[in-house]
């Protein structure tokens, strides 16, 4: 395993690839309007891009202090979007991740790909686990051509 991007939704942690985390910002630092109840326009640079709040995705209430920009792999093709959370952790080498049940998690099926324990990282200290998100099954087909759409309407990358 690569090193993946710890960050905290709630009281779930989650670990994101680090290799297609693109950029991270605090939230008050990136302009973000609201288009849906969790889709959103992020405005980076000259572009817009989509961004969802990850902390609703997973039913953990919303996240309000980053974003973290990612470069999400799908198949042959890669799609630039944002996901808001409470705060980024560390960057680390995830200890052994262990398989979940297929079925524990049906809302987004694959997108929780297995939990590790947080046992001896000290920046974890009362977080006795977490879970490995993977980005290529997190949204829904539905969320990823809103999002395209977003990008394409507002000269923005898809």
């Amino acid at each position: 395993m690569t090193l993946s991007l710890l960050a905290k939704c709630g009281e779930l942690l989650v670990a994101l690839d680090a290799t297609q985390v693109f950029q991270i910002h605090a939230s008050a630092d990136l302009p973000a309007r609201q288009m849906e109840t969790n889709l959103w326009s992020i405005e980076l640079d000259r572009q817009t891009i989509p961004g969802w709040d990850l902390g609703q995705l997973f039913s953990y209430g919303q996240s309000t202090k980053a974003w973290v920009l990612v470069d999400a792999k799908f198949g042959g093709a890669t799609r630039r979007f944002g996901l808001r959370v409470d705060h980024c952790v560390t960057v680390r080498k995830l200890p052994t991740v262990r398989p979940l049940p297929s079925k524990l998690y049906t809302a987004r099926p694959g997108a929780l790909a297995g939990a590790f324990s947080t046992e001896g990282i000290d920046e974890l200290a009362g977080t006795p686990t977490g879970v490995l998100v993977d980005l290529a099954k997190l949204l829904a087909p539905a969320e990823l051509e809103a999002g395209g759409r977003i990008a394409r309407d507002h000269g923005g990358r898809e």
